[in-house]
């Protein structure tokens, strides 16, 4: 009994902050997205906060999976680091005896993540269907390619209707922006 409330405390304080930093970077990279989408007038200014809240519930259960593996992960790699399961056999304990308090943990996690992706997270992106109809579309590559039409995706100059965009084999002039002009001989910068 004290081996596995040991095990249950150790997982839940590792997904307490495996949640914590994966739930902070994925929000953070959703914020600065929305508000770059807000900045260029894709989306109303008003609505950045409630874009942000459904995005993270868009990402949560994804958020929730990964937490759960790498919680599980580091907890038995630390308890094998730290000789913690060399205590663990000699009390007759089994590696299957794991299996309990991972489940036990594991089990509310499990339904919550089945519920999110059920139910709140379609939710959730339908209403990021409705407030934004436009903004779904920039995240496609046929939306980029359309806005890039012949341009070049890193330096964005269109090349000539009589030219190839790449390789090029003469060397660039002013008219013809880019950063590495390339010949089969020689590759100059």
């Amino acid at each position: 009994m004290i081996f596995k409330r040991a095990i249950f405390s150790e997982l839940t304080s590792t997904a307490g902050a495996v949640f914590t930093v994966l739930f902070s970077i994925i929000f953070s990279v959703g914020l600065v997205r929305i508000l770059g989408d807000a900045a260029g007038g894709r989306v109303d200014n008003a609505a950045v906060f409630q874009l942000v809240a459904l995005a993270a519930l868009t990402n949560l259960p994804t958020v929730l999976t990964l937490t759960l593996f790498v919680s599980v992960l580091i907890a038995l790699s630390r308890s094998f680091r730290d000789s913690e399961m060399v205590v663990w056999f000699s009390s007759g304990q089994s590696l299957l005896a794991w299996i309990g308090p991972v489940l036990r943990f594991a089990t509310p996690i499990v339904v919550l993540i089945a519920l999110l992706t059920i139910g709140v997270s379609p939710w959730a992106e339908r209403q990021i269907a409705e407030s934004a109809p436009h903004r779904h579309d920039l995240n496609t590559r046929a939306a980029m390619l359309h806005v890039a039409g012949d341009a070049h995706p890193f330096w964005g100059a269109s090349p000539p209707p009589h030219r190839p965009a790449w390789p090029r084999t003469e060397p660039a002039n002013e008219s013809t922006p880019n950063f590495v002009t390339w010949n089969p001989a020689l590759l100059t910068c």
